[in-house]
């Protein structure tokens, strides 16, 4: 009884960290999402209301939630407490920290850094141009996991199980 007891746990837990991963794989595209969501807030700024980026922070802010709206704050404050700053400067320290947080990928964290110190100094449609280059970017990148994602979730969840299975013939 203990030996069946051990094996339907030993499964179910290897099953279950298959699920965990999987989780992270989802949460990581919802994230992406919306990252490409602000990413288009702030090009919806600069393009139509000609603000400068700090001040764009500030407005986007209030049409995002949790902790976007959280860095987009602390972007807009460390601007107006140290105002000799670049600007870009601090876009990269506030999104290397948040990403990190999110659980980005190098290269995700990479294309969220570089959206705003791309878009610093330029007229505004050099800023328009380089912020769509960026969403198009991270557009094709989305793409790119979407069609990946199903791929690796089925992958996982059958390493799970077959790695509990394996693992229940070594052990027996």
């Amino acid at each position: 009884m203990c030996k069946l007891a051990g094996t339907l746990l030993l499964i179910v837990g290897t099953t279950g960290i298959g699920f965990c991963c999987c989780a992270q794989i989802r949460s990581r595209m919802i994230v992406l999402g919306k990252i490409h969501r602000l990413f288009e807030l702030i090009y919806s700024q600069v393009s139509y209301c000609r603000e400068p980026l700090p001040e764009i922070c500030r407005i986007v802010s209030s049409q995002t939630d949790g902790d976007f709206r959280q860095m987009l704050t602390e972007m807009y404050e460390r601007w107006l407490e140290h105002p000799g700053t670049p600007f870009p400067q601090i876009w990269k320290a506030c999104s290397a920290k948040y990403g990190a947080e999110w659980g980005l990928k190098r290269e995700e964290q990479k294309m969220l850094e570089n959206f705003g110190t791309q878009s610093g100094y330029a007229d505004c449609e050099l800023q328009e141009r380089s912020m769509d280059t960026g969403i198009v970017e991270l557009s094709k990148y989305i793409e790119k996991c979407r069609k990946k994602k199903n791929e690796r979730e089925r992958m996982i969840m059958s390493f799970g199980i077959m790695g509990g299975l394996l693992t229940v013939i070594i052990l027996i």
